[in-house]
């Protein structure tokens, strides 16, 4: 038996593995659903994840708001997706490309590879999730696509005001 097979079954699992474990579980279980309900309700299937992935953006940009003291700036909201990011291990680099316009380039995403493998885009999740947690933070962003994702290759997404 292993030593990390024996920590974890004493429960002295360390928290990064822990985590780790939990939001890859997670993703693949996001991912696994949404297929799922597009294979068996097509077009609708998609608005519905679409509105359920919506709503949960507007709870995080709340909850960003209330616990970590974000503004209202299109910089906050940029925060935000930065924050985000980091929570979910995604490793993504944010560039000023305007006066008031931020790129986000996807150098690795984990929604992106949890979503790939049952073969469906992540947009139809992220995208509508990612640009209400910014118009929940800064009403006056606006989301745009830069480069859409593919099977193959993650997205890059603008944010303006």
């Amino acid at each position: 038996m292993s030593v990390s097979k024996m920590f974890a079954l004493w429960n002295l699992v360390p928290g990064g593995m822990r985590a780790n474990l939990v939001q890859e579980s997670l993703m693949d279980t996001v991912a696994a659903l949404s297929a799922a309900v597009i294979k068996a309700y097509k077009k609708e299937g998609e608005k519905l994840i679409a509105d359920v992935f919506r709503e949960q953006g507007q709870n995080q940009g709340k909850l960003l708001k209330e616990r970590l003291g974000l503004g209202n700036t299109l910089k906050d909201a940029v925060d935000a997706w930065k924050i985000a990011s980091n929570l979910t291990k995604l490793k993504a680099k944010f560039e000023k490309s305007g006066e008031n316009s931020y790129d986000a380039h996807h150098l690795n995403c984990p929604m992106h590879e949890a979503f790939r493998k049952y073969k469906v885009s992540c947009d139809i999740a992220c995208f509508p999730m990612v640009e209400a947690m910014a118009k929940t933070v800064c009403p006056q962003a606006k989301m745009s696509v830069v480069r859409k994702p593919t099977l193959e290759e993650t997205c890059i997404k603008r944010l303006t005001l």
